[in-house]
């Protein structure tokens, strides 16, 4: 098997497998605790020295798990059957807690499938131990109590308040003072390293919890197109209040016969729908262990909003901010876990996020009506339409819609506006760190072949696709998504380019997403939804495949060997070709001086990176886009470093200087993980909120920068690109004007495209 030089994944949680990571992914499920829940984690990955396997804990009132001292002699079934029965949350004392919490709050507000899903986490990792030696697992303890205070517990809970008490004081020994329903502790076995990675984000996620359960309990109900849904009322961390909706139905579930097909419109609903969670994420494989998770059933937006229409008022309706996760078209979701509304509430915009199908569920293609292709995209569109159609039922203006994603989201927000299909869904775009020429943007393997080369992994031998998509949809989705690897072809192996379903052309028909390839739609100035546009990248980008090269995989010796392997796709060269060598030697004598790769030029490779993968097909897209269409281009380029850049911190890559892919993020969205001090006057929230009134202006105006007086953005005139200057907005402490990110680097790749 050819080596791969890293892997190119995407977003806040998606990275090599470290443990750094493994230790924030840990806190990432907290928020599905809102009861006092001692809880002993595991998390696949590498064995620590000294693992500790005493006093685990799995029930929120602490039952203890026996010390598994002699864990490594049993077999999978005795494990399993071991933790079944010491960890049923919905029974015991655990059982009575939930229920006793439900039965004094207004509504249930405990889903017991969220609090199991740590439970299927220690099973998951037994289920990957095979009896023969330790389990390959990292132990984290973390203990949570809630915080809630009596007199903050809204009027209609006030008098449960006492009961509150009674009930855990009585029934399970925790002494409570009078004023105080619960207290709030963290205690870890790792406390040095879960700070170091985290800060405060486990005290935001339990204030987070706090919000929600005991200040702001009011619902909602608005009436949509298929019937009427419930919402809730809260508050966001700058204090400002808000409606969300959460799980909302844009299509029906694509089970069954419609698997792999195009997406359908929603069936209606009677009742009161509850809005107050998010709906299941998509099948995916789980970057830290590697174990598929998500439901087919999951094509669900949310909704937040700073207003909702009143009888007999007059309001104004707000822009409408629309994101595309990002992911690789693998992984991600809209969860408000890491797409927190709350900065842009507080610039007055509604806020949308969704999910689409990803991998294998969104992405295959056999070209036929069974399996078209592109249904993750599709899903986008349908969701835009129900947007359009239903967003003034929530304060928004449908004629004013801004799409906007980060990495694969930003290729998906170029791709929207070349389809036929998305055409006057939305009304401006921005692209963060991915556009649709990227190499890692577009299947450019034969689709039908990947198709059929899966197959053939499952033993299924036929040329028929109908065939091929029958046998397909009779194997469980979590089957599907863990097999898909295999249908990887070896150049994109080589090419670390390890993802086979992804957007591909369509044969040509009404229903076709994309029709043509994404260079020749835009060069052939075919772009079906010409509107203002902002495109940007963070300035080391690349940093994400440098890490699996730190932690050898493969080997830096063996990328020095063969430099051939870092000739990028847009070249089109044959590998091994006398051309391909040629250029695979240029880029050593460009980038690295003809040094030897090893840990002295981290930087440079980098910089390649950044510049192959992100850099060079945003710098086509935006100038193709300022030559040849009407509307306007801005450029910038992220160069902030600060405390809200989650990725980096999860990297753990201190040795390289500059904001790294997906560092962005924390300064648009709240992500309650990092921990974010909120506080105005920290240089971080300056230049989040700098940021972010660029982002709303565009949503409002089509324009960044429409008032020089702003007090926010302190004069700032972010001009629009032009091939002269190739004006550029340089993101840091201080927002200022440049021109030609990376100049002769872009030039290098000009003349080497020109020339192959």
């Amino acid at each position: 098997m050819t080596e791969c030089t890293g892997a190119l994944i995407s977003g806040p949680y998606e990275s090599s497998f470290r443990r750094e990571e493994r230790l924030s992914r840990a806190v990432e499920y907290l928020p599905a605790f809102p009861v006092i829940f001692p809880v002993s984690e595991w998390i696949s990955g590498r064995k620590p020295e000294n693992l500790d396997v005493k006093n685990l804990c799995c029930s929120p009132v602490g039952d203890l798990i026996p010390p598994l001292k002699d864990i490594a002699t049993w077999d999978r079934t005795q494990a399993l059957a071991r933790f079944n029965s010491v960890c049923d949350l919905t029974e015991g004392k655990a059982g009575s807690v939930l229920k006793a919490f439900s039965g004094l709050l207004p509504e249930p507000v405990f889903d017991y499938d969220q609090v199991n899903i740590i439970i299927k986490k220690y099973k998951n990792c037994l289920v990957a131990f095979d009896g023969q030696s330790e389990p390959d697992c990292v132990h984290v303890k973390v203990t949570l109590r809630l915080l809630a205070y009596d007199r903050q517990v809204p009027d209609g809970l006030r008098q449960n308040a006492g009961k509150l008490r009674q009930v855990v004081s009585q029934k399970f020994g925790y002494g409570i003072k009078e004023n105080k329903a619960f207290k709030v502790a963290i205690t870890t076995m790792n406390t040095g390293d879960l700070r170091r990675i985290l800060g405060n984000g486990a005290l935001y996620h339990i204030k987070r919890i706090y919000r929600e359960l005991f200040t702001l309990g009011e619902t909602v109900t608005v009436k949509v197109s298929e019937g009427r849904l419930r919402g809730r009322k809260l508050t966001s961390v700058l204090g400002k209040p808000y409606f969300r909706f959460q799980g909302i139905p844009y299509a029906k579930p694509p089970i069954g016969p419609l698997r792999f097909k195009d997406p359908e419109p929603p069936e209606p609903w009677s009742g009161v729908r509850n809005a107050l969670k998010e709906g299941d994420i998509c099948v995916q494989v789980d970057v830290i262990t590697g174990i598929p998770r998500g439901n087919e059933d999951c094509l669900y937006l949310n909704i937040f909003t700073p207003q909702l229409p009143q009888s007999g008022v007059e309001m104004e309706k707000k822009a409408v901010m629309v994101w595309i996760h990002g992911g690789g078209f693998q992984m991600g979701s809209g969860n408000a876990e890491v797409y927190g509304p709350d900065f842009f509430l507080d610039d007055d915009v509604i806020l949308v996020t969704l999910n689409y199908r990803l991998g294998i569920m969104g992405f295959l293609s056999t070209g036929t009506d069974d399996a078209p292709g592109n249904a993750g995209l599709k899903d986008i569109v349908q969701a835009l339409k129900w947007i359009n159609k239903n967003i003034a039922v929530f304060g928004g203006d449908p004629n004013k819609v801004t799409i906007f994603g980060e990495s694969a989201g930003g290729a998906a927000v170029q791709y929207m506006m070349m389809s036929p299909l998305a055409k006057g869904l939305f009304s401006s775009a921005i692209s963060q760190s991915g556009s649709a020429l990227c190499p890692w943007a577009l299947n450019e393997d034969e689709p039908r072949e990947v198709a059929f080369r899966l197959g053939r992994a499952f033993g299924l031998e036929t040329k028929d696709p109908k065939v091929l998509v029958d046998f397909l949809r009779k194997i469980s989705a979590a089957v599907l998504a863990k097999k898909q690897s295999t249908a990887v072809s070896e150049r994109n192996k080589r090419e670390c380019l390890p993802f086979p379903f992804l957007p591909c052309i369509e044969p040509s028909s009404p229903r076709a997403f994309l029709p043509d390839h994404p260079l020749k739609i835009i060069e052939g100035n075919k772009l079906v939804n010409d509107v203002p546009y902002i495109t940007g990248i963070n300035e080391m980008e690349g940093v994400i495949l440098l890490k699996s090269i730190i932690d050898k995989f493969p080997p830096v010796q063996t990328i020095d060997k063969d430099f051939e392997r870092l000739v990028p796709r847009f070249l089109n060269l044959e590998y091994g070709s006398p051309e391909s060598k040629e250029v695979a030697k240029k880029i050593r004598e460009y980038y690295f001086k003809n040094q030897v790769f090893d840990a002295s030029t981290y930087r440079e490779y980098t910089d390649l990176i950044t510049d192959t993968y992100f850099h060079y097909g945003m710098h086509v897209t935006t100038k193709i886009h300022a030559q040849l269409y009407k509307a306007p281009v801005w450029n910038y380029h992220f160069l902030f470093e600060g405390d809200f850049g989650l990725l980096k911190k999860i990297l753990n890559v201190k040795s390289i200087t500059g904001p790294v892919h997906a560092d962005d993020l924390g300064y648009l969205f709240h992500i309650p993980v990092i921990g974010p001090n909120v506080d105005p006057k920290t240089r971080e929230m300056k230049f989040s909120k700098k940021m972010v009134r660029l982002w709303t202006n565009f949503a409002k105006y089509r324009n960044p920068t429409p008032d020089p007086t702003d007090p926010v953005l302190r004069n700032l005139m972010w001009k629009p690109y032009a091939e002269e200057q190739q004006p550029c907005l340089l993101m840091a402490d201080e927002f200022s004007m440049g021109g030609r990110i990376n100049e002769e680097r872009m030039k290098f790749w000009t003349e080497m495209k020109a020339n192959y």
